[in-house]
């Protein structure tokens, strides 16, 4: 039997399958003992080496204190390895041997490339503020440049005491409006106006009266003109309007009442009222008349729009006259 008492411990040992208690042993009450002891002691092994770490450990004696510790240790252990989870990199272990020294390295590498990290987010949050500053202060730059930019160009192509189109402005749009009109072919009128006795203004009132009504008659052309007409200053007491897209009657029409109301609207001032009129010379030109793109072409219908302003003059002033590109036929309106 004593063999068999033997066989079963050892089979308790190392067998991986529980063994039946030996039946010609049942009264023996210290193998039975022994026998239970083994059987807990491998069941609480299994479970710590499946991870249970709370299971229970129900049995007394050295191993069972040694077991006590390990559990202990392991529990420790892994609320240490939660604490480093959560950022604190201070803990650790005095125990485990080898075990523990990797751990304590581990979690000193972590601390150390945890802290350079916080201290490139902090040089790069500083790079960062400073590109943005930059980048603001270059933006607020840019905008006043353009913005002069924009009044160096308004100034470059805008007559500086009326705000309309200077000469060469109004040649470039007007000769790019012509070209516009040849490819779509619609007419186009291009209008002088010219204040009558302007010299007698200037002599009798000052030059600077002279500036101000130059002003309000560009305010009353712009009045005058709801159709998206071209306006500019042809020099000294002169305007010229360019008027695409109208027939010869519709552009008559409100040519004509442009020069009814700079008639009926006298300019106002300190020392008393200063009436005024205007002579139009109108030049018409119909799309079949080809040779828009020609700047020499432009050219031609300006000096048809002086001839009929010529014309103006010549009919006793304050009226419109006005001369197809082609045709250089009179046609007075307006003559009161």
């Amino acid at each position: 039997m004593q063999d068999s008492i033997l066989e079963h411990i050892e089979k308790l040992l190392h067998s991986p399958a529980l063994p039946e208690f030996p039946a010609e042993a049942d009264k023996e009450d210290k193998l039975h003992a022994i026998h239970n002891y083994l059987v807990t002691l491998r069941t609480t092994l299994n479970a710590f080496a499946t991870g249970d770490l709370q299971f229970p450990v129900d049995i007394h004696g050295v191993i069972a204190g040694r077991l006590k510790a390990l559990q202990a240790n392991l529990m420790h252990l892994t609320w240490q390895i939660q604490q480093v989870a959560a950022g604190d990199f201070t803990q650790r272990v005095d125990f485990m041997g080898e075990y523990a020294a990797a751990f304590n390295s581990m979690v000193t590498q972590l601390d150390n490339a945890l802290t350079s990290l916080r201290q490139k987010e902090e040089e790069l949050t500083k790079l960062t503020e400073a590109l943005r500053v930059e980048i603001a202060e270059k933006e607020e730059a840019l905008a006043v440049l353009r913005k002069k930019e924009a009044q160096f160009k308004h100034l470059a192509e805008h007559d500086a005491l009326t705000g309309v189109l200077n000469r060469r402005s109004f040649y470039e749009l007007a000769c790019a409006e012509f070209k516009r009109a040849e490819e779509k072919g619609y007419p186009c009128s291009l209008a002088i106006i010219d204040i009558d006795f302007f010299k007698q203004i200037n002599d009798t009132c000052g030059h600077l009266q002279g500036d101000d009504v130059l002003r309000h008659i560009t305010k009353t052309i712009k009045s005058s003109l709801r159709h998206g007409g071209i306006i500019g200053r042809y020099g000294g007491d002169e305007f010229v309007v360019l008027l695409p897209g109208l027939d010869l009657k519709t552009t008559k029409k409100i040519v004509d009442r442009l020069r009814k109301q700079v008639a009926q609207a006298p300019f106002k001032t300190s020392t008393g009222t200063i009436h005024m009129t205007v002579s139009i010379g109108l030049a018409h030109v119909m799309p079949q008349q080809g040779l828009c793109q020609d700047t020499i072409f432009f050219k031609s219908v300006i000096k048809t729009a002086d001839n009929a302003l010529y014309a103006a003059k010549e009919a006793g002033r304050n009226c419109l006259v006005t001369l197809s590109h082609c045709a250089q036929q009179d046609n007075v309106t307006g003559k009161e």
